[in-house]
C-alpha cells in the first residue's frame, strides 16, 4: 500500500486557538441571527459587546465567535459558553431564523484543525463499519482521543 500524499497545507496541523468557538448551522443563516441566538447566554455571562467578535461571511453556515482578553480569560469564557449548552442534564437546542423565515439548529464546538476533523470523520466511518460487521458487539467511539473500543 502506497503512503498517503503529503499535505501541503499549513492549516491542516495548525495550533488550536483556545479563545474561539466554532458555530455551525444546518441552513445558511445571517451572522446577526446567529449572534442573536447566542445573546441570552452571552448576556448571562456579563459580557460587553467589546469582549467578543463574530467572524464569517454575512450569510453562511459557519461562523467563528472569538473572545478577547488574556488567553486564560478567553479560554474560560469559551468553556463557560460551551458548558451553558447543558442545563439540568439535557442539551439546550439553539435555533435561529433563516433567510426564508424557517428555523435552523446551531451547533457550538471548540476550535479544531483540519487534522482533528479528518481523524474524527475517519473514526466515525470506521466505527460504523465495525458495528455493521459485528452487530452482536457494542462498539464505542471516543472522539476526543480518536479511540474505538
Amino acid at each position: 500500500m502506497a503512503p498517503p500524499p503529503p499535505v501541503l497545507d499549513n492549516d491542516f496541523d495548525r495550533s488550536i486557538d483556545p479563545s474561539v468557538v466554532r458555530i455551525r448551522s444546518v441552513e445558511p443563516i445571517r451572522s446577526v441571527a446567529a449572534l442573536a441566538a447566542l445573546q441570552e447566554m452571552l448576556t448571562s455571562m456579563s459580557l460587553a459587546d467589546s469582549d467578543y467578535t463574530m467572524e464569517g461571511k454575512e450569510l453562511s453556515r459557519a461562523f467563528t465567535l472569538r473572545f478577547h482578553g488574556a488567553t486564560g480569560l478567553a479560554t474560560n469564557r469559551v468553556r463557560k459558553l460551551l458548558g451553558m449548552q447543558r442545563e439540568n442534564g439535557t442539551w439546550k437546542e439553539l435555533e435561529c431564523s433563516t433567510t426564508n423565515n424557517g428555523k435552523s439548529r446551531l451547533y457550538l464546538d471548540v476550535d479544531k484543525n483540519r487534522k482533528t476533523l479528518r481523524g474524527e470523520l475517519i473514526s466515525r466511518k470506521l466505527a460504523a463499519i465495525l458495528k455493521a460487521a459485528h452487530p452482536d458487539k457494542d462498539i464505542f467511539l471516543k472522539k476526543a482521543a480518536l479511540t474505538i473500543y
